[in-house]
């Protein structure tokens, strides 16, 4: 098990965006139609389902987060979470990934696999992919290796990605949970009853935290 300190503090690093928000794919809410359609049937689908979660259990303000690996102003949002768990901000954070396309979709599969793994090639793979810019990216499935490997978790993580569509679950419900709040553009981040589209700075992104605790004291 490894230290919440040691996880967020090693994969930290800063990144700017003048964006607040995109638009929500008018596509995306029925990217998964079939596997949408098993859920409302009420069959059994392994692995249902797996949000990655980074942040204590207790902590008082309970955030969920929806983007896409494409969102330039994602990258922001992404980053100042980070930034707030590396400096033991009370918060648990569930990720729900909007895939925009096909590179999203390969990226939303890689985190829920490497989350199985552990937190930290979770945490590495996640904040590298939402820090990469311009044309010298790398894509999600060398990213997907590199980080394997790199957390050494590169058998186990193999292995899942083999049988990826065992791991697909989460993003259908995530696209119905995203449905059915309400979320028309990314990123957007809820925190209790309180839903936020778009992002500002990390300032106020802490200012909104901060009042979450201090209203329910």
């Amino acid at each position: 098990m490894y230290r919440k300190s040691a996880i967020f503090g090693a994969i930290l690093s800063l990144s700017a965006t003048v964006s607040y928000s995109d638009p929500v794919p008018e596509e995306f809410f029925s990217f998964n139609d079939p596997i949408q359609a098993e859920i409302e049937a009420g069959k059994r689908i392994k692995n249902l389902p797996l949000f990655p979660i980074l942040g204590s259990a207790a902590a008082p303000v309970k955030i969920d987060y929806f983007y896409s690996a494409s969102c330039e102003p994602c990258k922001k949002a992404s980053n100042s979470i980070f930034r707030a768990l590396s400096d033991d901000v009370p918060i648990q954070v569930s990720f729900h990934p909007i895939p925009a396309n096909q590179e999203d979709y390969d990226a939303a599969i890689a985190e829920t696999i490497l989350y199985t793994t552990g937190q930290l090639a979770f945490g590495m793979f996640h904040f590298a992919n939402m820090d990469q810019s311009g044309d010298d990216t790398i894509d999600a499935k060398t990213l997907f290796r590199d980080v394997s490997i790199l957390a050494d978790v590169r058998e186990s993580a193999s292995i899942r990605m083999d049988n990826y569509r065992d791991w697909t679950t989460n993003i259908s419900v995530s696209s119905m949970i995203a449905e059915n709040i309400g979320v028309v553009s990314l990123p957007t981040i809820v925190m209790g009853d309180r839903k936020y589209e778009g992002f500002l700075d990390h300032e106020s992104f802490l200012k909104e935290v901060q009042q979450m605790i201090d209203r329910d004291d």
